[in-house]
């Protein structure tokens, strides 16, 4: 069954730009955390250095946070607590950390950063620069690690922009080879146009996203409802969507009333 190009299908276009642009600039691996830190304490904070350990404690006060300033990759980090470990390159922020790279800022109530990762062990709120871009809630565990650019969020997600949102369990991808798959029950709006799924994958290099376990697809005009094993393939270049499995459409249509009143 052939299926051309619909307003439903949009919507992960849309989803695939967000995840694809908004991940931290990417290091090479083996580069160090501690190349180019400074970092700033207000003037009510304190500040505790352990000579021996190399483990600095910041805290900020009067309600101004600690700044932390990298030089590679360019971040600005902020946090009323913040925990550097100097020899194992491990940065702890804590109470409202936020996180600000050139097309990405992250916040949440704890952050972590090692010469490795970037990960919010409660859960944050990733905005793509310009806000427009979209906006990512995660409300467990969010990875994004560097040497191998790839991101894995667990627990719960929300991702929305202008006009549509997606939610499910889990999502992961690879920023450099173009892949992302999301799944564990997924819901979906695009405007007027509504779904689920199991599972989205996306494929850059085939220019291709596939929709699998019982998708469901509502629009203004019908239903459209797969099985257990239907696959809903969707072709960019060509704006041809191919299913395959069981399928059962059920169209609306509008009774208008005769003229002679029946």
């Amino acid at each position: 069954m052939l299926l051309k190009e619909g307003k439903y299908i949009r919507i992960f276009g849309i989803i695939l730009f967000f995840l694809l642009t908004v991940a931290v600039p990417g290091r090479a691996a083996g580069e160090e955390l501690g190349s180019g830190v400074e970092v700033v304490v207000p003037a009510k904070g304190f500040t505790e250095l352990n000579l021996k350990t190399g483990v600095c404690l910041y805290r900020g006060s009067g309600g101004e946070p600690v700044a932390v300033r990298l030089e590679n990759p360019p971040l600005r980090l902020t946090a009323f607590q913040v925990t550097y470990d100097q020899g194992k390159q491990f940065l702890t922020a804590e109470e409202r950390a936020r996180l600000e790279a050139e097309n990405l800022v992250a916040t949440g109530p704890a952050m972590i950063l090692t010469p490795e990762e970037v990960r919010l062990p409660k859960g944050g709120e990733l905005t793509g620069v310009p806000p427009e871009a979209g906006r990512l809630v995660v409300t467990g565990v969010f990875v994004y690690h560097f040497p191998e650019a790839t991101f894995r969020g667990t627990g719960g997600f929300l991702l929305e922009g202008a006009g549509w949102w997606l939610e499910g369990e889990e999502l992961a991808g690879n920023v450099e080879e173009g892949e992302f798959t999301a799944g564990g029950r997924l819901k979906f709006r695009y405007r007027d146009c509504t779904g689920e799924a199991e599972t989205v994958v996306y494929q850059r290099e085939e220019a291709r996203l596939i929709l699998k376990g019982s998708p469901l697809i509502r629009w203004d005009g019908g239903v459209l409802q797969g099985g257990t094993d239907t696959v809903i393939s969707y072709d960019l270049a060509s704006g041809q969507a191919k299913v395959e499995g069981a399928t059962k459409t059920r169209f609306y249509q509008e009774q208008g009333v005769h003229s002679s009143g029946d």
